[in-house]
């Protein structure tokens, strides 16, 4: 039996064990089936598993395949481990520009490092048609959902669908920590509400503001994320955390700063024992005559373990 080498990355964090899990496997020396990388990603069970194999396009570096434990395939971008330097990826029949930064070492050899990474356009989509509703089945009133600053109308944020990829999240505002730990969602029930604003829905983004904790003027959430296709509550959502960044934008609450960048810090995991940090930044650009947002996606992560895992047998189903 044939094994392939793979790596643990405490994603979004610089403290081991605290970050986001993931697995990263080196699939370049063998032509893996879907079935066999579902099979690998469920004997995982993190919260995703990304696989890199020689590119097929002009101009990339890795072509990648990322799936999540239940077998869906994964369309967020995935990072990479070097000095510092710029890689392309490509995935999903994009080519992406990945910064990549190696810092210090620690002590016992394992490295630190920071990723920065452009997503794809956000898109904004439906608004959910019941927000009380909503908050009833996710054991929270009425008045918890929203925001403790309105935007430009004046009116509070209402939940709505957004994408930065193929994967759309309903996204959420909560008035406060405390009814955002309140919050209780349950499978059933997000599968209904999903299904009730977007048939293409996949998670539930939860978020609040917080107070800074550096004291910068960078507007700082805390946030929450569930989907059916997860065991449990996601410790961090970059597929979430970018197109928050738009949200915040359209709504008139995020306003881009003198060097025309407007950012944001997520804090998520808390509930689940992690302690992730995403920073975000957003950009305008006219194309075409028109406005165009870019979202750049930057996180920490550390190495945590590595070694090989056997390949399934072609004979094995998921």
């Amino acid at each position: 039996m044939t094994s392939v080498p793979f790596t643990i990355a405490d994603i979004f964090s610089t403290v081991r064990y605290k970050g986001n899990p993931l697995a990263i496997v080196d699939a370049r020396n063998e032509d893996l089936t879907d079935t066999q990388m579902k099979l690998i990603t469920r004997q995982f069970n993190l919260s995703e598993t990304t696989f890199f194999f020689p590119p097929t396009l002009p101009g990339a570096d890795f072509r990648l395949r990322s799936f999540l434990p239940g077998g869906r395939r994964s369309t967020a971008p995935a990072a990479g481990v070097t000095e510092s330097f710029v890689f392309h990826q490509e995935l999903g029949g994009e080519v992406i520009p990945v910064q990549v930064t190696r810092h210090t070492e620690a002590l016992d050899g394992k490295s630190q490092f920071s990723v920065s990474l452009r997503q794809a356009t956000p898109q904004a989509h439906s608004t959910h048609p019941d927000p009380a509703g909503l908050a009833a089945r996710i054991k929270l009133t009425a008045q918890d959902i929203g925001l403790t600053t309105t935007g430009n109308s004046g009116r509070q944020p209402q939940p709505q669908v957004m994408s930065t990829s193929t994967t759309r999240h309903l996204l959420v505002p909560v008035s406060s920590v405390a009814a955002l730990n309140r919050a209780v969602v349950q499978r059933d029930r997000l599968l209904e509400q999903l299904r009730r604003v977007d048939d293409k829905a996949y998670g539930l983004y939860l978020f609040t503001r917080v107070p800074s904790a550096d004291g910068t003027s960078t507007q700082t959430f805390q946030a929450r994320f569930f989907s059916p296709g997860l065991s449990g509550e996601d410790p961090a959502t970059g597929s979430a955390a970018g197109p928050l960044s738009a949200y915040l934008y359209y709504q008139g609450i995020l306003k881009l700063s003198n060097d025309g960048v407007g950012r944001i810090l997520v804090h998520q995991g808390s509930r689940v024992g992690r302690e992730c940090v995403i920073h975000v930044e957003l950009r305008l650009r006219q194309e075409g005559g028109q406005e165009v947002l870019d979202v750049d996606l930057i996180g920490s992560g550390v190495q945590v373990a590595e070694g090989r895992i056997d390949v399934p047998d072609f004979s094995t189903t998921f």
